[in-house]
C-alpha cells in the first residue's frame, strides 16, 4: 500500500512500519481477525481470554499465504482511511483592461449594487447551496462574502 494514498495519520503508521520492516513481506489483517483491534473496540477481560488474543489470527500458523487474509474490494475498514480526492480549481487572470468593471459600472453607479454584482460569483462556503432557506442574496451572506475578498 503506497502511504500517499492514506489519511495522514494511517499513512505516518504505514509509513513506519515499511520503513522498519522493509524486508519483509506484510499484508492487510481484517479487523475480525486482528487481535489489536480487540482492545480498541472496548473489549472485557472476559473476551480478551479468547484464542485470538493468545494466539492470533488463524492464517498467520499456516505455511502459505491465504488469500482471505488479503484486502478485499469488501473490506469497508481498509476503504475508510483512505484519502477523499479534493478537487481544486485554478483560475487565469488577466492584468489588463477591465472589461466586466467597466460593464458594471455602465449597469448602475451604486456601490451596493456593485458589491452585490461582483461578489454573485463568490461561492459562499460557509453553507451548501441545498441548506439555504433563501433563495435571494441576503445582507448577512452578503457581507461574509465581502468581507472573505480580503482573506486568503
Amino acid at each position: 500500500m503506497q502511504p500517499h494514498l492514506l489519511k495522514v495519520f494511517v499513512a505516518n503508521r504505514v509509513s513506519l512500519i515499511q520503513e522498519l520492516t522493509e524486508t519483509f513481506s506484510w499484508h492487510h489483517v481484517k479487523t475480525k481477525e486482528n487481535p489489536a483491534d480487540l482492545i480498541s473496540r472496548g473489549t472485557t477481560k472476559l473476551q480478551l481470554q479468547d484464542e485470538l488474543w493468545w494466539t492470533g489470527p488463524s492464517f498467520l500458523k499456516d505455511k502459505t499465504l491465504n488469500s482471505d487474509s488479503v484486502v478485499s474490494q469488501k473490506d469497508d475498514n481498509f476503504f475508510e482511511e483512505l484519502k477523499n480526492p479534493k478537487i481544486v480549481y485554478s483560475f487565469i487572470t488577466h492584468a489588463g483592461p477591465s472589461v466586466f468593471l467597466d460593464n458594471c459600472l455602465n449597469i448602475t453607479n451604486s456601490f451596493t449594487k456593485l458589491v452585490r454584482i461582483a461578489l454573485a460569483g463568490i461561492k459562499d462556503t460557509s453553507e451548501p447551496v441545498s441548506t439555504r432557506k433563501e433563495i435571494f442574496v441576503v445582507r448577512s451572506r452578503m457581507n461574509r462574502r465581502r468581507d472573505s475578498l480580503g482573506k486568503e
